[in-house]
């Protein structure tokens, strides 16, 4: 299914929805997803030095 199919379908379904924790749901994952680009990534010294916390952490 081609993107401007799955954008219809979407408005459709949204424009005939009365239930609000339906939209509420869609809303909230939307914002999630439009902030997921915010998520921090970690260079190859910060992931040794979380292994090597996480091993004296964790025994």
């Amino acid at each position: 299914m081609s993107t401007s199919e799955l954008k219809e379908q979407l408005i459709s379904k949204i424009q005939i929805t009365n239930e609000d924790y339906i939209l509420e749901g869609l809303l909230r994952l939307w914002e999630f997803e439009s902030n997921n680009s915010d998520i921090y990534k970690f260079n190859e010294e910060q992931r040794a030095r979380i292994k090597e916390f996480k091993a004296i952490f964790t025994g």
